[in-house]
């Protein structure tokens, strides 16, 4: 006889098993290179997350209409092996699915120039450097969906990481 209490068991967990994230400024001549590479890991079951493609948003009619989510691997008689179920068709049971949100992020990089301090007191300038950086630039992940790090799954309401780039100048009279 299957009893609840012998028949429940722990399938995974939501916290990671380690983070870490490693920092490197390499400088040749007056050239600056520096990066931050951000990583959290689950191991096995672990830093699990529900996604649920569609979120909240009403799926029937216009959903299928306008052709919402069409990159989601849905399960339909036409693919029968499909990761997720149709949200515009009535289950009667909505089991939550979690998966990996283990990724590794390029989250910083930076490149940059200084003008010796000779040269730039040339220009009347008691220093000059121009650079160039990005933030957010590649993350790397088995986990579907906008952000693994905020758990944002598939969802017309979730948002996605924003990639920068930036260009500059830094000086000083």
């Amino acid at each position: 006889m299957v009893t609840a209490a012998d028949d429940r068991i722990i399938l995974g967990r939501t916290e990671p098993a380690y983070r870490f994230g490693i920092q490197n400024t390499l400088r040749y001549g007056n050239f600056t290179f520096k990066a931050f590479i951000n990583s959290i890991q689950g191991g096995k079951n672990g830093y699990l997350g529900a996604n649920h493609p569609g979120g909240s948003v009403n799926t029937t009619g216009n959903a299928q209409s306008a052709n919402w989510f069409t990159f989601v691997d849905y399960w339909s008689p036409r693919n029968p092996d499909g990761k997720y179920p149709l949200p515009w068709a009535g289950a009667q049971l909505l089991p939550s699915r979690y998966f990996s949100r283990s990724f590794v992020r390029l989250q910083d990089i930076s490149l940059s120039y200084q003008l010796s301090d000779v040269v730039a007191k040339k220009f009347g300038l008691n220093h000059f450097k121009i650079f160039v950086a990005g933030k957010n630039l590649v993350t790397l992940t088995q986990w579907d969906g906008w952000d693994p790090e905020t758990d944002q799954g598939i969802s017309s309401e979730a948002f996605p990481v924003l990639k920068a780039y930036t260009v500059g100048l830094d000086f000083s009279f």
